[in-house]
């Protein structure tokens, strides 16, 4: 259960840095090609985030399930 807390905040702070960084531009007069490395690394890293963070928090609740409820999500047989 702990590990879907994390998920879901570094998502949502993920989000929240994707949306200051596209919303950043639009607000003042600095383009977005000017931004540094930095920014767009953070940005990439972010990106990855969302993408892959739900994939994992559903395999970590199969897994639990597997293992607290006799399910069968991740048997081989």
């Amino acid at each position: 259960f702990s590990l879907h807390l994390a998920g879901a905040s570094s998502i949502l702070s993920s989000i929240n840095f994707v949306s200051t960084v596209f919303f950043l531009p639009i607000s003042s007069k600095f383009s977005f090609f000017q931004y540094p490395l930095f920014i767009i690394a953070q940005l990439t890293v972010s990106f990855l985030l969302i993408i892959s963070l739900p994939v994992l928090a559903a395999a970590i609740t199969m897994l639990l399930f597997d293992r607290n409820f006799s399910t069968s999500f991740l048997s081989t047989f």
